[in-house]
């Protein structure tokens, strides 16, 4: 049976400047992930893991702590999945790279996103990276670093010899056949990753699933923890050419399908409480436990509603002190998914 690497390309999860309006700093201090962000990159991790039997062989991931998070809920997804002794072999682990990160936006950082509507082009850039040197560095790392040492790589060995010992592969209906790469980055970058795997094969060995309503506009919007799906097959001694590449889902929020599919979202209202929930609550502590050791918990008492009047998406409403139902602040956050897509981050 032929080996199939497939690729998903993923957007990080909300993250807190995406959710004020403002351009997004690109430290790795800031900015944070929402607290809905990590409801969307726990999700995001469960929907691949449990529903779709997938097992990253690679985690390739930007620099950036928001991209780094949504990373990390992969991981922590697999890792609450094993049980008895471990090792470091039974860890997925990531790779980080700074050709993932987000353009650059300068002086820009930290503004209104509105600003960039008022900037008249090429009189004062602000020192944001320009376009050009973004596809550059995207470029070399598919040339470099997925094509080469991934790719080819995964297409040139089976997947079994590296697997045999991994406790993820145990009792599953993992295929065994198919290599798994993840690369979680940020809007602009994985625009610019899409336009660079595209220039690299033969337009007629370009394919996509029927589900994709419209080829054309494939790769031009990513909600948060959204994904682009890829399948690739070829002869890495013939080059990329030669490769046939297949999109079976481009900017999916399957994982808001697969939670309401099976009930969690009851019919009317779902209310999820962070101190009886413990599969969140053993992955939120995972997660930042593992990444970050300085960062306060999620209150006991916090809790998430819900809402689902007609049958459309549902809204998460955030509520601090459920305890005191009629004082208590709400806090709208919207649509799993498709919530502040927002223009960058």
């Amino acid at each position: 049976m032929p080996v199939r690497t497939q690729i998903f390309l993923i957007r990080s999860a909300e993250s807190t400047d995406c959710q004020q309006g403002l351009i997004p700093s690109n430290g790795f201090k800031k900015p944070e992930l929402t607290r809905f962000g990590l409801i969307q990159a726990q999700h995001l991790a469960q929907y691949l893991y449990e529903y779709r039997d997938i097992r990253f062989d690679h985690i390739l991931v930007s620099t950036q702590r928001r991209a780094l998070v949504t990373a990390k809920a992969l991981q922590a997804e697999e890792a609450m999945a094993l049980q008895g002794p471990l090792s470091d072999a039974d860890f997925i682990q990531t790779q980080h790279y700074h050709a993932l990160d987000e353009q650059d936006f300068g002086m820009l950082k930290g503004k209104p996103m509105s600003i960039l509507g008022t900037i008249e082009a090429g009189v004062n850039n602000y020192g944001v990276e320009p376009q050009e040197s973004l596809y550059a560095r995207v470029e070399k790392f598919v040339d470099d670093v997925l094509i080469r040492d991934y790719i080819y790589v995964d297409l040139k060995n089976s997947p079994n010899s590296t697997r045999r010992d991994r406790k993820h592969y145990i009792s599953t209906d993992v295929d065994l056949n198919i290599r798994n790469i993840a690369i979680v980055s940020h809007l602009e970058t994985l625009k610019m990753l899409w336009t660079a795997l595209v220039n690299r094969f033969q337009i007629g060995n370009l394919s996509w699933s029927t589900a994709i309503p419209d080829p054309a506009l494939i790769g031009s919007h990513w909600a948060h923890a959204a994904f682009m799906e890829l399948s690739i097959e070829g002869t890495p001694d013939h080059g990329p050419a030669s490769f046939t590449v297949r999109v079976e889902k481009d900017n999916c929020i399957d994982p808001v399908r697969y939670l309401k599919s099976n009930r969690i979202w009851g019919a009317e209202e779902f209310r999820f409480n962070w101190e009886t929930a413990t599969h969140f609550k053993r992955f939120y502590n995972h997660l930042y436990g593992v990444l970050y050791d300085d960062l306060t918990p999620v209150k006991d008492d916090c809790e998430v509603e819900v809402d689902s009047d007609d049958g459309s998406e549902p809204e998460f409403i955030i509520e601090d002190d459920p305890k005191q139902k009629g004082k208590a602040k709400r806090q709208q956050v919207g649509t799993i998914g498709l919530r502040s897509q927002g223009q960058f981050s």
